[in-house]
């Protein structure tokens, strides 16, 4: 993770954002191994015991980083959540504002937390009279 990203957390943690981690990682030690066994990825045995590493692999990750906002495993750009929201590679960041549209794509740093501050403040903003 990227020091900045913890930093907006802990800035913004009294205002009403959430972050989620969508993540591909892998425990490539693991496909190595069934490959070197010739263990098909495809075999039901094969796939839990990989599924299993990688979410180990993946809590390790987020451990050693810090993340402790929600996360879902895809384990690839092909699992439901990518396909949908066309993810082509990771990291993608979305900003998404109170309504659910998408206001900024692949933000970092400061831009990344100017732009979620912006959202924040335009929810704070008292509805124009009618």
């Amino acid at each position: 993770m990227i020091p900045h990203e913890k930093t907006m957390v802990e800035k913004l943690k009294n205002r009403p954002f959430a972050l989620l981690g969508i993540n591909s990682d892998q425990d490539r030690d693991v496909l190595k191994e069934l490959k070197n066994a010739k263990l098909s990825p495809d075999d039901p045995a094969s796939k839990a015991k990989i599924h299993e590493a990688n979410i180990a692999y993946l809590n390790k990750i987020l451990k050693e980083q810090g993340i402790s906002w929600r996360q879902a495993a895809q384990e690839s750009t092909s699992g439901p959540i990518p396909t949908r929201w066309n993810v082509q590679g990771w990291p993608t960041i979305y900003v998404i504002d109170a309504a659910g549209k998408i206001r900024f794509k692949d933000l970092r740093d400061q831009e990344l937390e100017d732009a979620v501050v912006r959202l924040l403040d335009e929810m704070d903003k008292p509805a124009p009279k009618k």
